[in-house]
């Protein structure tokens, strides 16, 4: 009796593949009653392809019998007794799965097989498997939620496909993203049926397989499924050499470790082979009632319990297309309210650009206004000043016309002056040499008011300290008033003076040594930039290359094989075998099941 059975309660732990359910049972529960308990917890209806497997005293894996009580069949000695809740028969096609609760299972445990390598699949259809889970695991593809990089610590792919391709983990994602955009619209359920589906077509899929050897003592495979029992030899588990559909079964027997399997065919003899070990007859046996009893149930007319669990999933399935289609209406609704949004925000924003434009425009033309304004003042001020300086040079004008007046009335009475003098001279001859000196300071007076134009008087003299000098452009005086060595500055029309330039010489070297800089620094960034395109191009050429290189993709590329020391495995070298022979699991069963029962029978011995 085990240590944690009291005469009461026996604790349990049972292990699904994505959760630990722990009950407190009876002490003489049966098998029946402790696999009720579990498959009601998971609401599981379809409780005909599951079983409960566990590792017994002597560490052999075995299936719980539901007729037997647990304590009578060799369970350990361990204070809470485990358990492994799994698929322990297959269907012939996953598309005759009922519940959805079901179809998860078994594809929850269809991934980890094929993960886990325990079910060899090709990289192509790896990359198909793993856009499904991840379309049954987070739906359809959002590049806004999965940016690069989320999928660096998914397991997706079996470790053999990843090390067989010289692929980083982000070109892998790349190709998978690919793919799982092409899923959009598809329901959790549809994707996990549409990965079963891919995945039945698997050689190794739904497949028990048990070590035998015929009356010769050849090394083989015994592999159980729901077609019946297939023949491998101990090399290739992916091919089988023939098969017997439960269809051709008549009865299944084992003594010890001899296993003997009757035909329909009452002219064939029977089909014996062996085990190992005894605990491995029992195994087989289990397997194949199951299978058979399977085969013929699926054969007759559907249950009344068959059809509601139909109806409830169509209804349920109709339930949620119609959550779907309304969700994707809610959607496509959203989106396009937020489009609008998004384009009215943007409206909002050129209207807003467009006012502050406008604004600062204003702003622009009333300070372009005041400067106008400020220029025409300036203007009125200047019109005024020259206005002003205009009347004061007519005046001015008017007081020289004067003076010049004035001052050829006194050269006419200078020269009346000087003839009287003339005259006197001739009469005083005592003082001739007196007014000879006289005459001779006059005749230069003369000569300078002929140059002049006009007698040296006071009068002229005064005026020409006194009077002010207008220098403008509308001046009509200026070669008349001031000396002609002092110095004058020309008013422009502009109001501008002209300046001479006197470091010519020093800006055009300045100039000259800025352009030889300037051409220094286009010389060295044209080499820099004529660098950077052949780095460009000779990048492109790679990602080119690497384009054109096949990748191992569904559409028929392959990728670049990684270049091993290791060789590839024999269930590689059969696939690839397969797939050159445009063969697949089907046919190779048809092919395997060919010929009479006698003849394979026969065949069998002779492996």
């Amino acid at each position: 009796m085990a240590k944690n059975i009291t005469s009461k309660q026996l604790n349990v732990e049972v292990t699904t593949i994505d959760a630990v359910l722990e009950f407190s049972i009876e002490g003489k529960a049966t098998g029946k009653q402790l696999f009720d308990l579990v498959t009601r917890t998971l609401g599981l209806r379809e409780v005909w392809y599951f079983g409960l497997m566990f590792t017994d005293a002597k560490g052999f894996k075995t299936w719980l019998r539901y007729d037997k009580k647990i304590i009578d069949q060799h369970i350990p000695k361990d204070s809470v007794v485990g358990f492994k809740f799994r698929p322990k028969f297959y269907p012939e096609d996953v598309s005759t799965l009922i519940m959805e609760v079901t179809i998860h299972l078994f594809y929850l445990h269809c991934k980890e097989d094929i993960i886990d390598e325990r079910i060899y699949c090709s990289p192509e259809a790896s990359l198909l498997l793993a856009s499904f889970a991840l379309q049954s695991e987070y739906g359809p593809y959002d590049e806004s939620v999965h940016i690069p990089g989320f999928l660096n610590n998914q397991h997706l792919l079996p470790s053999n496909v990843i090390t067989q391709f010289d692929l980083t983990p982000q070109q892998w994602e790349v190709q998978l993203i690919d793919l799982w955009t092409k899923h959009t619209n598809m329901l959790k359920s549809e994707a996990e049926l549409e990965y079963l589906k891919i995945a039945q077509d698997l050689e190794m899929y739904g497949i028990n397989y048990f070590e035998i050897t015929n009356k010769k003592g050849s090394q083989l495979w015994l592999g159980v499924d729901a077609y019946g029992l297939n023949i491998y030899n101990h090399d290739n588990k992916v091919q089988p050499k023939i098969s017997f559909p439960w269809g051709e079964i008549r009865n299944v027997e084992y003594h010890g470790k001899k296993f003997c399997i009757m035909p329909e065919d009452r002219n064939s003899p029977d089909f014996v082979f062996y085990v190992p070990k005894t605990k491995i007859s029992d195994l087989i046996m289990q397997l194949c009632v199951g299978n058979h009893d399977l085969y013929l149930k699926r054969r007759k007319p559907a249950t009344m319990e068959i059809q509601q669990m139909r109806a409830q999933a169509k209804e349920e399935r109709s339930r949620k297309i119609m959550e779907r289609d309304k969700l994707e209406t809610e959607k496509a609704a959203r989106m396009q309210l937020e489009r609008e949004k998004k384009e009215l925000e943007e409206r909002l924003i050129a209207l807003e650009k467009e006012n502050q434009q406008a604004h600062q425009a204003k702003l622009a033309a009333e300070t372009r206004a005041q400067i106008m304004e400020e220029r025409m003042k300036i203007a009125e001020e200047q019109t005024h000043s020259l206005t002003r300086k205009k009347i004061e040079t007519e005046a001015e004008m008017q007081r020289v016309r004067a003076s010049a007046i004035k001052s050829e009335e006194e050269r006419i009475v200078m020269k009346k002056k000087v003839i009287k003098a003339k005259e006197e001279a001739a009469s005083l001859q005592q003082t001739a040499q007196q007014e000879r000196q006289e005459a001779e300071s006059l005749r230069k007076r003369l000569e300078r008011a002929h140059i002049n134009n006009s007698p040296p008087s006071p009068l002229t003299l005064q005026y020409k300290d006194t009077s002010p000098t207008v220098k403008t452009p509308t001046s009509l005086l200026s070669s008349e008033l001031g000396d002609s060595n002092d110095t004058v500055v020309d008013v422009l029309p502009n109001g501008s003076s002209s300046v001479d330039v006197s470091n010519t010489e020093d800006l055009a070297t300045e100039l000259q040594k800025q352009h030889e800089d300037y051409w220094q620094q286009s010389q060295y960034l044209s080499e820099k930039l004529t660098a950077l395109q052949n780095e460009v191009a000779d990048f492109k050429q790679e990602e080119k290359e690497k384009e054109s290189s096949p990748l191992p993709l569904v559409r028929g590329v392959r990728g670049k094989e990684r270049k091993s020391k290791t060789e590839v495995s024999t269930t590689q070298r059969i696939h690839a075998s397969i797939v050159r022979q445009s063969s697949h699991k089907h046919y190779t069963y048809d092919k395997s099941k060919s010929g009479s029962t006698k003849s394979r029978i026969e065949f069998f011995e002779d492996l």
